[in-house]
């Protein structure tokens, strides 16, 4: 009889046991947030802007700072390594200073270092395709700038061209991120983004509807890259 009592008593301490290591992997073992699937949104602050124009020497130019946005998704692939995708836009915070909106759509790859199981450092790299939306060498011309202005008169003359034009981009950053809750985390990022572009002349169908036109004797096309740092704060969210 005793013997059946131990052999009780055993059985009931390895189930609570087994419970017990459940419940842990519940809170621990499925929930992973540096490596789970998660949305994102970001807020960047980008500096150190410059223009560089590949017509000519003298199309060089410091531009303003300004403000983006960007949507984002990722997931783990293997340990320690996570990739996804991102589309981003610029926000013009002056209308009558405003650049071009540029609309930018890349895949990164994410490696990561997990400090904790919720605090990592990581670097991302990525590129893909870019729009401009808007004229960007009217916007130089209004800067009536003395070391600027000359050059693109002499390579351009005038000319004007299309409201669009496709790019592609690249961008390297490295930063921190914490998960202060499972499905709940921050981080923060800077490296250098990159993004070259190419506007032809304005076509009739351009001409008629966005008001560019070919007149002039310039070059057939508006060549141009943007190099900035951006300093990316970004919200996590795990559904």
């Amino acid at each position: 009889m005793k013997k059946t009592y131990v052999v009780i008593l055993l059985v009931l301490c390895c189930a609570s046991g087994l419970l017990a290591k459940d419940d842990l992997d519940l809170g621990s073992e499925y929930i992973k947030p540096l490596k789970y699937p998660k949305f994102s949104i970001s807020a960047d602050y980008n500096m150190f802007r410059r223009f560089h124009g590949f017509a000519d020497s003298g199309l060089r130019y410091k531009l303003d700072n300004n403000f983006g946005v960007a949507l984002s998704f990722e997931t783990g692939l293997y340990k320690y390594f996570n990739a996804g995708a991102i589309f981003a836009a610029n926000i013009p915070t002056e209308i009558t200073k405003s650049e071009p909106l540029h609309m930018r759509f890349a895949l990164f790859a994410k490696p990561y270092y997990p400090i904790t199981k919720n605090f990592s450092v990581f670097s991302r790299v990525g590129g893909g395709i870019s729009t401009t939306i808007g004229s960007m060498i009217e916007r130089l011309r209004g800067f009536n700038s003395p070391e600027l202005n000359p050059s693109l008169e002499r390579v351009y003359q005038g000319q004007r061209y299309a409201l669009m034009g496709p790019g592609i981009l690249g961008m390297a950053t490295v930063g921190v991120e914490y998960f202060m809750f499972s499905r709940f985390g921050l981080a923060f990022e800077t490296g250098i983004r990159v993004e070259a572009f190419y506007v032809s002349k304005g076509s009739e169908l351009i001409e008629r509807f966005a008001g560019a036109n070919r007149a002039g004797v310039g070059k057939n096309s508006f060549t141009y890259m943007i190099y900035e740092i951006p300093l990316m704060l970004t919200l996590h969210v795990i559904l």
